[in-house]
């Protein structure tokens, strides 16, 4: 008897992973198509340009920059902001984004995108690691390297899509926040968990770092300039970064300017003093805040001139 439910239940499990299973990934299908049809847009009517990188670029507020740059030329900007995104994860976008021939990528990085680990280690990468994240790479568009995480930021989706402002068409891969709102330091500084300081795996750092290198050099090899500027950070963040953490970021950002005599803009510390995070590293997107807006707008005064 007791055989028999055991039975109908692992069936039943059976049915509802394999539906709940279908219904997921016909979902994605229509993400996947929807970013793939943004790319197939003809971009050729203005100066066009794509901004880059994780939410923490969501606070930009594209029509405020469109609003800031003085060229006479007939602009589009677009922010492709994706959360949790990666150099690694981007990559995959390159060939759509190659396809576009925007006049002009802006990416923004911080120290999340790297992982730098948080102390000196002679820890070299786990070889079997390294073998499994080449195997991966060859079918990377059909078995996703990081399932766990996949898996549930497409339930999340799932769960919340009815309840989140639509894309727009500027900001085609993101919901922007309603409302945002900053929150005190106090509550920033109460957060214990803060990822840079548990950061310890080199093999990730290696493979986002050698993503990056590939993304500049495959837009320079096709003539679409890049230009690189570094996110803002609250200074609670700032300071729980190790020294040998911030020497890593100096150390490579110098090398992508030396080896690709590329622009980086830094703005790492520039708003500490402001009252306008929502957490550690995002700045909320409010239209009252202008500033980190007006420093975008000034490097596209910058580079179309340039």
């Amino acid at each position: 008897m007791v055989t028999n439910i055991r039975i109908v239940i692992s069936i039943t499990l059976v049915f509802v992973i394999t539906f709940s299973a279908l219904a997921i990934i016909e979902n994605q299908k229509e993400i996947f198509v929807g970013k793939e049809q943004f790319f197939l847009n003809d971009f050729s009517k203005e100066y066009t340009i794509f901004m880059v990188g994780s939410s923490q670029i969501g606070a930009i507020d594209v029509t405020q920059v469109e609003n800031l740059v003085t060229s006479e030329k007939s602009l589009e900007i677009y922010n492709l902001v994706k959360k949790s995104d990666t150099p690694a994860k981007r990559l995959k976008d390159l060939e759509g984004i190659i396809l576009s021939k925007p006049d002009l990528v802006l990416y923004g990085i911080s120290y999340r995108d790297f992982s730098f680990p948080h102390q000196e280690t002679t820890i070299l990468p786990n070889p079997q690691h390294i073998m499994s994240s080449k195997i991966y790479s060859n079918f990377e568009d059909v078995i996703p390297s990081d399932p766990k995480s996949l898996t549930g930021s497409i339930l999340t989706g799932l769960i919340f899509q009815n309840f989140q402002e639509p894309t727009t068409s500027t900001n085609p891969f993101y919901q922007p926040p309603i409302n945002d709102t900053s929150v005190s330091d106090s509550k920033i500084r109460s957060d214990e968990d803060l990822p840079a300081t548990i950061w310890n795996d080199l093999a990730e750092t290696e493979k986002n770092m050698d993503a990056l290198h590939k993304i500049i050099s495959k837009l320079q090899d096709k003539e679409i300039k890049i230009v690189i500027f570094t996110l803002p950070l609250h200074s609670y963040y700032l300071e729980t970064l190790s020294d040998y953490q911030k020497n890593n970021f100096l150390v490579f950002k110098n090398d992508l300017k030396n080896k690709y005599n590329l622009e980086i803009y830094e703005f790492e510390g520039k708003y500490i003093e402001l009252d306008v995070w929502r957490d550690p590293i995002h700045m909320i997107l409010n239209k009252n805040v202008t500033i980190f807006n007006s420093d975008i707008a000034n490097i596209i005064n910058i580079e179309m001139e340039s």
